[in-house]
């Protein structure tokens, strides 16, 4: 897709939105499940990692690979 891709973490439903902005105009990508408490989120675009904190099922930092054609994470590592 084109325009810049926008990333939305949902705590409670514990997923992360992707959206493209085109203009005036945003268009819906991917929702990916990544762990209740995904609030807080880090990205590294020079590797496309996301580095996502959250609090269940128990408390981690979870590393995801970035698709930026779709906007989905794949989970890659947990600590």
């Amino acid at each position: 897709m084109t325009g810049q891709l926008l990333l939305v973490g949902n705590d409670k439903g514990g997923t992360i939105a992707a959206f493209w902005l085109d203009e005036d105009r945003l268009r819906p990508g991917a929702v990916s499940e990544v762990g209740v408490g995904c609030s807080t989120f880090a990205i590294d675009a020079d590797h496309d990692l996301v580095y996502v904190a959250t609090r269940e099922p128990s408390p981690a930092i979870v590393t995801h690979r970035l698709d930026r054609a779709s906007g989905a994470l794949t989970e890659v590592g947990r600590r």
